[in-house]
């Protein structure tokens, strides 16, 4: 629906301009035309007398170039009227068209005069309507005498259109109206022109990679300088046109026109995405260089390569039409069918006003191309937006899909993560499972079994089997101390064990001395167990088999290098290992389930046994 929507709105629009400017306006009574003056060019700033100079019959309008090519000058038209009565209201003399500067008298009275007519140099420039008020009092009953001093410069359409006289309130709508269609309505155009060319620029500035942007900047800056001469506004560019060599009208509209259309051509491949450099260098070399090598030359030279410019600005044209048409064709999408629309719509107002020029079809005041390069170029912002916030709604879509592929993952990541939480709980309880079979087979469980054969055996006596009895429930408790729920620290753990230890070392006359550090250090569950049972393995080889008096228990932390020391000391008789001995590699066994070392030594002094620790591979977690 869109594609056939695009090229209907441009035929719509093109059928609006052509009813506007060709259906004939509904004249009042009241309102007097003059289709015929006398006219006579001459300097004076007075108006010839009518008898004895060469004074001729013209039509209105009247155009300088369809009697002598490239005429300039001051002329005088002179016209009568008949007034039935003398008005009590203001009236109006509307002239919709005086090309270059125009002065106005009634009855030998000036009413109106142009600024620009006394100027040194009028530059080239549209004609906007003029519409000048008539105090009652000037006009008489009967016959008055109207009088134009036009001044013209070499333009094209150069000369004055028919005049209307009648009261204020019949001509004020009519030149409202066409001020509207001439003048006011192609340069709110141009503004768009210009509010396009910042959009533009600022989608550029978000992504400098499309070449695209820049050249559509120049496409509507250029258009946008050409359509100022359209809308009589173009006074502040002509130092700048006199300081290229372009202050003739002439070269500047041809220069202008193919140069725009050389940009149009240009950004029609790059929003095709083929561009073609050598092929575009080459365009915009001709639509520059050329009028800057031809400005110095004059109109002399401009003139026979007239037809040679336009054809340059129909050949670019026509390689844009046929760009964007192919590329409308194979897409079939509606941005690429509007743009097609917007550029026959800009060349159907050229070819309309290039008729009017040549004086192929009636003059018309009301140049269309005012109106086509801003629908062109509104019809590009609205492709090129559209592909720019198209890929903006595609980025979000795939933001969204992103988003909703992250959730998932994130899901299935805590999913995968509370599984392997709970794998670890069941290896976790599995271990110590199997921790603590070890530990009762190889503790208790041996005592037990020495215990039973013993007693089978009939060779232990009571004593005997009630200290085995007594040490299988010390390594019960510390088996228990080990699974304190309380995640006590190793200090706490060692005041367990001294509690239920120094008694018996006391009974046995040995003196105990405990130096426990008051750490935070909460340990392994499994490290402490095996620390306290080297600490019993070295307490009870203190209380068989070395005669001491006193022993010494220490453990310390060293926060600085994140170690643990635990050192037991007494002052009994040592006893090297021998080949039967197991006490030592049951120690050093130990320290390697609790990642730690452990070292025995000794001498006439007494045995020591000391482990070292590395907290941070102890602590649990």
């Amino acid at each position: 629906m869109r594609l056939r929507l695009a090229p209907l709105l441009a035929v719509l629009l093109l059928a609006a301009l052509a009813w506007r400017t060709g259906t004939p306006v509904h004249t009042p009574a009241e309102v007097i035309q003059i289709k015929k003056a006398q006219f006579l060019k001459s300097d004076g700033p007075q108006p010839p007398p009518a008898a004895g100079l060469p004074w001729e019959e013209r039509s209105l309008p009247d155009f300088w170039r369809t009697h002598r090519a490239s005429d300039s000058g001051f002329g005088w038209y002179r016209a009568g009227f008949d007034v039935l009565h003398q008005p009590d209201t203001p009236w109006s003399v509307f002239v919709p068209f005086a090309n270059s500067a125009l002065a106005v008298r009634v009855n030998g009275v000036e009413i109106g005069r142009e600024p620009a007519f006394d100027a040194s140099h009028i530059s080239a420039r549209a004609s906007p309507p003029h519409l000048v008020t008539v105090p009652a009092t000037l006009l008489a009953p009967g016959r008055n005498t109207l009088e134009l001093h036009l001044r013209v410069e070499r333009d094209i359409n150069s000369g004055v259109s028919r005049v209307e006289v009648g009261p204020q309130e019949w001509m004020q709508p009519r030149y409202l109206e066409q001020r509207l269609w001439r003048i006011d309505l192609p340069r709110a155009l141009n503004m768009a022109s210009l509010v396009a060319i910042l959009f533009m620029a600022l989608l550029w500035l978000r992504r400098p990679s499309e070449t695209i942007y820049p050249w559509f900047c120049a496409l509507a800056a250029v258009w946008a300088v050409r359509a100022m001469y359209f809308t009589a506004d173009d006074a502040w560019l002509v130092p700048a046109r006199t300081w290229l060599g372009l202050g003739g009208n002439d070269l500047f509209l041809a220069a202008s026109l193919s140069l725009g259309f050389a940009l149009l051509y240009i950004v029609v491949n790059r929003f095709a995405r083929g561009p073609q450099p050598v092929a575009e260098s080459i365009a915009i070399a001709l639509c520059v260089a050329l009028p800057l090598a031809i400005a110095p030359l004059g109109n002399q030279v401009l003139a026979p390569m007239r037809p040679l410019w336009w054809g340059l600005a129909v050949v670019l044209a026509l390689l844009a039409v046929v760009t964007a048409t192919r590329l409308a064709w194979r897409e079939r999408h509606w941005s690429y069918a509007l743009i097609v629309a917007g550029i026959f719509f800009m060349l159907a107002t050229c070819l309309h006003d290039w008729l009017v020029v040549s004086g192929l079809i009636a003059f018309s005041p009301v140049p269309w191309l005012g109106y086509g390069p801003p629908v062109m170029l509104g019809a590009m912002v609205v492709a090129l937006g559209g592909r720019y916030f198209h890929a903006f709604d595609e980025a979000g879509r795939l933001n969204r899909e992103l988003d909703q592929r992250v959730r998932d993952k994130t899901m299935e990541l805590e999913q995968h993560y509370d599984r392997i939480a709970q794998l670890e709980r069941v290896a976790a309880v599995a271990g110590e499972r199997d921790r603590l079979m070890r530990d009762m087979h190889d503790g208790v469980g041996s005592q037990l079994i020495t215990l039973e054969h013993a007693l089978e055996k009939g060779g232990m006596g009571t004593g005997q089997a009630a200290a085995l009895v007594r040490e299988c429930i010390d390594d019960l408790r510390l088996v228990i101390d080990s699974l304190d729920a309380g995640a006590q620290s190793m200090s706490d753990a060692l005041a367990n064990l001294r509690f239920r230890v120094e008694p018996r070392l006391a009974a046995a006359g040995i003196a105990s001395q405990w130096e426990l550090a008051q750490d935070e250090a909460v340990l392994a569950p499994g490290v402490v167990l095996q620390l306290l049972r080297i600490l019993q393995e070295a307490l009870t080889n203190t209380l068989k088999h070395s005669g001491a008096s006193t022993v010494r228990v220490h453990w310390r932390i060293d926060t600085g290098s994140r170690s643990a020391s635990l050192c037991v000391q007494d002052d009994g008789q040592w006893r090297p290992p021998t080949g039967q001995g197991r006490g030592q590699d049951n120690m050093r066994q130990r320290a390697e389930r609790a990642g730690a070392t452990v070292r025995v030594s000794g001498g006439p002094g007494g045995t020591t046994v000391a482990v070292s620790l590395d907290l941070g591979r102890a602590l649990p977690g």
